[in-house]
């Protein structure tokens, strides 16, 4: 589809960008919570023309961002015909600018409705994400070059069902597994169905994907705990979703020392604090290790051969130092890869924006533009001048 091409890109999410969406479920969850709201967001609601005009300043090919089914379809079966055409103009812009569009349909929230009626737990989901996706099909699928399905299967069902940080804060493995199974149909279903529309169209999904190493390289327990946790949470999606990709799409934060663990509840595995370790960190507390992606890279390439895209690679920087050398190793990463004979086919950083970061507010900065939030106005950081030269050699 895209020939030789390589695309540079950057990605958002609709929630944590736009602002005002008073529909979704986690408006509605924030309103229970002690925890920062999104409310306006970075606006780029209202801001997106100047927005992707930053992306194709810092010579971007390509951008990912989400579609708000919440703003789409605000109660069940009414379908907002100024959502609709306001996501016609975001379209029209990108296309406009000559940047490819990669689309994910589902990038961690639901309508307010839905979740009330048990969410990714509801036998019914498949019918009513099927309306959905009818209407993304009918208005927006001339413009789509690139089909991401659901953002993070594994990454929302253990924060949400397992762990209980997100809503609805579950803590249960039985329901747990039973929205991850929803969440592969859904995306089986996703993809017969755009396939049956367009049968040359590109669909993956974008699944977050740990670089594990063991903390002891000589314990035979900590090297089976490394397996166990691969298994868990780099290939149980891959096993429900199986044939069903077109390429595959890696998001890459964690690299993980793994060890043997006295914990049955968290399945026998302990994640060793890289702080302890004196391992460089961000400003999350996550160890910074661009090395892990090439590692995963060449690891996907030798069991899947399928093409790839890095479709979330990124870091909350604690300076502009430690973000401009992120990036550049991460890069570099990727291009040796390639030149093990990886079929890259696009980087994407996360993200264009600072944007709302979830339960953690707007406390983290991962975008190449700071956004002042009292004024709204963007600031190009130094590392979005680093990736614009990366991008403009376009290997």
């Amino acid at each position: 589809m895209f020939g030789n091409r390589f695309f540079w890109g950057s990605a958002t999410s609709a929630y944590q960008v736009e602002g005002g969406n008073i529909w979704s479920d986690w408006y509605e969850w924030e309103k229970m919570v002690d925890l920062e709201s999104c409310g306006r967001a970075v606006d780029h609601y209202n801001l997106f023309r100047q927005d992707f005009a930053l992306a194709y300043k810092l010579n971007q090919n390509a951008h990912r961002l989400s579609l708000e089914w919440a703003r789409l379809e605000p109660s069940p079966g009414f379908f907002n015909q100024e959502a609709i055409d306001h996501y016609h103009q975001v379209f029209s812009e990108l296309r406009r600018l000559k940047i490819k569009i990669f689309l994910t349909l589902n990038h961690f929230t639901l309508p307010a409705w839905l979740a009330r009626q048990g969410g990714w737990e509801n036998y019914k989901i498949l019918d009513f994400f099927g309306r959905y996706l009818q209407l993304v099909i009918k208005e927006y699928g001339q413009y789509i070059d690139c089909w991401l399905t659901i953002n993070e299967p594994m990454i929302l069902a253990t924060e949400a069902y397992l762990f209980g940080h997100w809503p609805p804060q579950v803590k249960s493995s039985p329901r747990f597994m039973k929205v991850l199974q929803n969440m592969a149909k859904v995306h089986n279903f996703i993809y017969d169905y755009i396939h049956k529309h367009y049968p040359i169209a590109q669909v993956g999904l974008p699944h977050n994907y740990f670089s594990f190493v063991p903390l002891r390289s000589n314990s035979f327990l900590d090297q089976k705990a490394v397996k166990r946790a691969d298994d868990f949470w780099n290939r149980l999606v891959l096993n429900l979703t199986q044939d069903k990709h077109d390429f595959l799409a890696v998001n890459y934060y964690f690299h993980q020392r793994v060890s043997f663990g006295f914990n049955w509840r968290r399945d026998w595995i302990k994640f060793a604090d890289p702080k302890k370790l004196h391992k460089e960190v961000s400003a999350l507390g996550w160890e910074v290790y661009p090395e892990g992606l090439e590692q995963i890279l060449l690891n996907l390439n030798q069991e899947y051969k399928l093409p790839i895209y890095v479709t979330e690679n990124g870091l909350a920087a604690q300076n502009d130092e430690q973000q401009k050398r992120f990036i550049i190793n991460s890069t570099q990463a990727v291009k040796r890869a390639r030149l093990a004979g990886v079929q890259v086919l696009g980087y994407f950083y996360w993200s264009l924006l600072d944007n709302f970061e979830w339960d953690k507010g707007f406390k983290p900065k991962f975008g190449l533009v700071e956004v002042n939030r009292n004024t709204m106005e963007r600031y190009l950081r130094p590392a979005a001048k680093e990736y614009a030269a990366i991008c403009q050699e376009r290997i």
